[in-house]
């Protein structure tokens, strides 16, 4: 992704887990409409991701992309560092992505809590897929 001058805004999820299936969810974002991609594929992001096991598309509500955008503005998304040096084995990465009129990227290993965990948490939300609570980490 790169920074938008047009106006358009782009904002990702990707949640890469080590034994189950990788999950992205994007928003795509201009001032008329935002629609969510999400996809889930059916391999293991540890290992091999594998081929789109489901997809979901639809067009957002105006006040789903207002809310997201204050969620980032109110967990400091734009200074979080893009890096920490927490890391393991079996685990997962969160990695969260937005362009607008400029790019960022922050990756975290398996937050329990804290801004990251809480931007990926609604961002699953919003897709409305069923997971699991054993299988979130």
């Amino acid at each position: 992704m790169t920074p938008r001058e047009d106006g358009r805004r782009t904002y990702r999820f990707t949640w890469l887990r080590t034994f189950h299936h990788p999950i992205a969810v994007r928003i795509d974002a201009t001032s008329e409409r935002a629609t969510l991609t999400a996809v889930e594929l059916d391999g293991a992001g540890g290992y091999d991701p594998g081929q789109i096991l489901r997809r979901t598309e639809f067009v957002l509500d105006p006040t789903a992309i207002a809310q997201m955008e204050a969620i980032l503005e109110q967990h400091n998304f734009w200074s979080l560092p893009t890096s920490e040096e927490a890391f393991g084995l079996d685990g997962a990465e969160w990695i969260i992505e937005a362009a607008a009129d400029k790019y960022h990227v922050v990756v975290r290993w398996s937050p329990e809590d804290g801004p990251v965990r809480a931007i990926g948490d609604h961002f699953l939300s919003l897709a409305n897929w069923e997971i699991p609570p054993d299988d979130v980490y």
